[in-house]
């Protein structure tokens, strides 16, 4: 008898941290929403971390990020070497030391990162049904495990994970895994909000 009421005590005192978890979670989501609605452009400092199991070190690169609605983005990396790479409605282009490269809008990777950076930055990636998703909140972060469904998206990596700040909402880290041993991540700081007045900066 006494087993039997344990039981059914650890049984409710589970579902009661299930469900606060779940309130969390859709706070956290709430919350974020909110400030996506109100965020027409963002500028961030970056850190890439890119490690892979056949090379001996470590790669490490830095630049800045640009993205502005609808829906264009910059990636400007400025060390260890420079180059751009810009994604737009109508254009996507790489620029470095060789000159600048137009690449086909309608390549099936193209449209998939476009996607996911979209997706990402308007936080809708969290609750698409493109990836099964786990959720994992603490006093100053929320980590976000992403599994992606499609091919296409499997291709450029096999699982995602995203890191918020649970005081200012934004991103801090993204890594993406092509395995368990081969994946990169990126430090994101400094951000600035709503800065940018026109498409000036992502321009050739």
């Amino acid at each position: 008898m006494m087993i039997r009421i344990f039981l059914i005590g650890m049984v409710l005192l589970l579902s009661a941290q299930l469900i606060a978890q779940r309130t969390d979670e859709v706070d956290f989501l709430k919350r974020l929403e909110e400030v996506n609605k109100t965020t027409q452009s963002i500028v961030s400092d970056f850190r890439q971390v890119q490690e892979f199991s056949f090379l001996d070190e470590k790669m490490e690169s830095t630049g800045k990020f640009y993205f502005m609605k609808p829906g264009v983005m910059k990636w400007d990396q400025t060390e260890p070497e420079k180059y751009s790479f810009v994604i737009k409605s109508d254009e996507a282009y790489k620029t470095d030391s060789h000159g600048t490269k137009k690449i086909p809008l309608n390549s099936p990777q193209i449209i998939g990162f476009r996607k996911f950076i979209l997706e990402t930055m308007d936080g809708s990636i969290l609750t698409s049904p493109d990836y099964d998703s786990e959720v994992v909140l603490n006093a100053k972060t929320a980590t976000i495990n992403l599994i992606p469904k499609q091919k296409t998206v499997r291709k450029m990596f096999g699982k995602v994970v995203l890191v918020f700040d649970q005081q200012s909402l934004m991103l801090r880290e993204l890594s993406l895994y092509e395995t368990e041993d081969d994946y990169r991540t990126m430090y994101f700081s400094n951000h600035k909000l709503n800065t940018l007045t026109d498409q000036a900066q992502f321009t050739k």
